[in-house]
C-alpha cells in the first residue's frame, strides 16, 4: 500500500489528506477486503479471472496406448555413420 499511496501523489492522481493517508498505511489487507465485499458483489465477478480451462485437458491430447500400438509398422532410423580422425 506505501507503493501505490506514493504513486498516487506522485502522479497527482488523487489529493490524499494526511489522515487519510495514515489511516490506508495502517489498515491490514483482510480489513480491505472485508470492507470491499459489497462492491465486489456489485460487480458480479467471481475470483481473479474469467476465463475457463477445458474440461478435460487429457482428452484434448493424443496419446498412443499399449493397445494402439499393435497395428503400427515398425520403422527404422537411419543412422549416420562419421569417420573420426584423431590427431
Amino acid at each position: 500500500m506505501p507503493d501505490t499511496l506514493a504513486k498516487l501523489e506522485q502522479f497527482k492522481v488523487f489529493k490524499i489528506d494526511k489522515k487519510t493517508k495514515e489511516c490506508l498505511l495502517s489498515i491490514s489487507s483482510a480489513s480491505v477486503d472485508r470492507l470491499l465485499k459489497s462492491a465486489r458483489k456489485k460487480l458480479g465477478r467471481k475470483g481473479t479471472s474469467t476465463t475457463k480451462q477445458p474440461k478435460y485437458l487429457i482428452d484434448r491430447i493424443p496419446i498412443k496406448t499399449f493397445g494402439e500400438w499393435k497395428n503400427s509398422l515398425p520403422t527404422t532410423t537411419p543412422i549416420l555413420n562419421r569417420k573420426t580422425t584423431v590427431l
